[in-house]
């Protein structure tokens, strides 16, 4: 039969080993991350160590929609139903009132909010409407805002960095407390980028 020596738990981040039942600091002594020490008639036996297995994600450029969010409004002033709109539209290439109109009909009532899209030139004429019920007047969107969308993506999918200068990028400007936090989290998401891709730090 079997006797019980001893539970040992060798914390991994300081090498403390502690025994399991009743917490106690235990001699330094060598041994795995995880062990169980039980004494048998054939000998000692040991327990290997829980190894965790990361998986690969193929798709985790969400993780950073909210850090790319903020540094979309600062630096083109504009809301976040405003981008929801033009990313929505940026994948239609050519749209009609219509089509405009649906999408508008999901976010809170602004019976503006088309011209101020026309105002700000965001969106541009791209055919008149011809006859009654032939041609309707067909839109898109113009370049800069194209350009906004583009640079919203490529920010998403870490194929650039966020600017992290005063002249290029609003946040590093502010002394606010948000500013400072969203500040630190893109230092720590160009970081990351730079790490996966093996690029020098700008």
């Amino acid at each position: 039969m079997a006797t019980k020596r001893q539970l040992i738990w060798i914390d991994p981040d300081t090498g403390i080993r502690y025994d399991k039942e009743t917490g106690r600091v235990l001699p330094e002594k060598k041994g795995s991350s995880y062990e169980v020490i039980m004494e048998r008639k054939e000998g000692v036996k040991r327990i290997k160590p829980l190894r965790y297995q990361a998986r690969h994600r193929k798709n985790t450029f969400l993780k950073y929609w909210r850090i790319v969010r903020y540094w979309a409004k600062r630096k083109y002033e504009i809301s976040t139903e405003d981008i929801e709109v033009l990313l929505y539209l940026y994948d239609e290439e050519l749209f009609t009132m219509k089509q405009f109109k649906e999408f508008e009909g999901l976010l809170t009532w602004d019976k503006t909010r088309f011209k101020h899209f026309r105002d700000k030139e965001w969106i541009v004429v791209w055919r008149e409407h011809k006859g009654y019920k032939q041609r309707a007047k067909l839109y898109t969107l113009s370049v800069g805002a194209k350009r906004m969308c583009n640079e919203i993506y490529k920010k998403l999918t870490q194929e650039e960095p966020i600017p992290t200068t005063h002249q290029n990028n609003p946040i590093f400007k502010g002394d606010n407390y948000q500013d400072k936090m969203y500040r630190k989290l893109i230092r720590m998401m160009n970081a990351k980028r730079e790490t996966k891709s093996g690029v020098e730090p700008e």
